[in-house]
């Protein structure tokens, strides 16, 4: 009796949950050209029930309670695009900071040391700043907080407008550095903030040690105090967070890898716009890059390819000179990725309004449409320790894809609508 009670039971919890499942109507985009994160592509339609994508292809089923859209043969689906780190949605630094009676020891918040503090905790998005990026193609973002040397986490994010700071996806991703310096307190130079980092690291692994000798014997230790600043450190020292340094010229690159390499923590180089410079040594280590895709703009007389003018001898130098400087910079990424840089893609204070055209000019300075969707999903999401659930259009992932009536390297292309974590947003 007492079996078939159980069976019984089971039984209506298989069909309960089976019920609740389906109860989720599901939404289905068909008939549209899908383009894959390795650029392959297939004519087929997608299915998604909640935040999940049910079923990708030409020869699925489409379910009896999909909400459907015909995308009559001419729509283009991406993956959604992941920003791997921005500054979406961060209140700006206060520009009148407080002396203090000690600038030696200002104390950790003047000198810009809180890498405990958390995105969702402080983001302002009562104004939707993230609508720009969602109307470029992005579903997700993970975001860090605008600061000085350790301004704080890093967190992952479904973008969905003014409730993006309800959508945390991941908030262990990583903590956020930068050789930024709080004006008129210590560490107030370059070296300054890395003798700060190192102390920092040595504090952290003290506090860790002094926690792991209380939890074994309490009786013999004296109890741990609450330190924030140095517990958010702990994850990093064991290797179970990275550190994402926002860095671009040469001299700070390799100013970042020289702490990677005395202290041995995970690194990722963030915006890294002179990346190009040290790649050889970013393969050889296996140190990621979030790459900007901020390009300076043509200057006005490569714009104009009919000028024949009479220029000085000193006009034509420094004409070379800026456009080797330009040329540098448009084809950053693709050198990266010559010489077996892993690269993704962030923001990082960057205009959404240059993304598109600035993704259409580096791909005329070489960079594949491959190499673009790569750098944009799964890249990123690799980069972010995101990839199984990010990144890529299939059964199983996370419903995130945007629809565009053109391929997004034809002129003027747009999305017309991004499924973010399931939901639809149309544009």
């Amino acid at each position: 009796m007492i079996r078939k009670l159980l069976f019984i039971g089971i039984a209506l919890f298989v069909f309960d949950s089976t019920v609740f499942a389906q109860a989720i109507p599901a939404r289905a985009y068909t008939n549209v050209i899908i383009t894959h994160h390795d650029g392959e592509t297939e004519r087929g339609h997608i299915v998604w029930r909640g935040n999940k994508i049910e079923a990708v292809g030409s020869g699925i089923t489409i379910p009896f309670d999909a909400k459907v859209i015909d995308g009559g043969d001419s729509l283009y689906v991406y993956p959604g695009f992941i920003d791997g780190l921005s500054h979406i949605g961060s209140p700006d630094v206060p520009s009148n900071l407080p002396r203090v009676d000690n600038p030696g020891k200002p104390g950790n918040e003047r000198a810009g040391i809180q890498p405990q503090r958390k995105p969702s905790d402080h983001l302002e998005d009562s104004n939707n700043p993230y609508e720009g990026w969602k109307k470029s193609g992005f579903s997700s973002s993970a975001i860090a907080l605008k600061g000085f040397m350790l301004p704080g986490q890093v967190e992952f994010f479904s973008l969905q407008g003014s409730n993006t700071i309800n959508h945390v996806i991941s908030s262990n991703v990583g903590i956020f550095s930068q050789f930024e310096i709080s004006q008129g307190v210590y560490p107030s130079t370059l070296m300054g903030i890395m003798a700060q980092f190192r102390q920092l690291w040595y504090d952290a692994q003290a506090h860790k040690e002094h926690k792991r000798l209380y939890a074994s014997n309490a009786q013999m230790y004296e109890i741990p105090e609450h330190k924030p600043v140095l517990d958010a450190f702990i994850p990093v020292i064991r290797r179970e967070q990275p550190v994402f340094f926002l860095v671009d010229t040469k001299e700070d690159i390799e100013r970042a890898v020289k702490l990677f390499e005395e202290l041995n923590f995970k690194l990722i180089i963030v915006s890294g716009k002179e990346a190009w410079r040290t790649a050889d040594v970013l393969q050889s280590k296996n140190i990621p890059v979030l790459a900007s895709f901020d390009i300076p703009g043509k200057p006005d007389w490569m714009k104009d390819e009919e000028a024949d003018e009479e220029i000085s001898e000193e006009e034509q130098n420094f004409r070379e000179r800026q456009e080797l400087a330009w040329n540098q910079a448009t084809t950053n990424v693709f050198n990266l990725l010559q010489s077996g840089v892993t690269v993704g893609f962030a923001s990082a204070g960057m205009s959404a309004g240059d993304f598109i055209d600035n993704v259409q000019l580096m791909h005329e300075q070489g960079l594949s449409k491959n190499q673009i969707l790569r750098i944009l999903t799964e890249n990123t999401a690799t980069v972010l320790n995101q990839s199984s659930n990010y990144g890529r259009i299939g059964a199983g992932y996370a419903a995130n894809f945007s629809v565009w009536a053109k391929s997004i390297l034809e002129e003027d292309s747009s999305p017309m609508a991004l499924i973010s974590n399931g939901i639809l947003n149309e544009f």
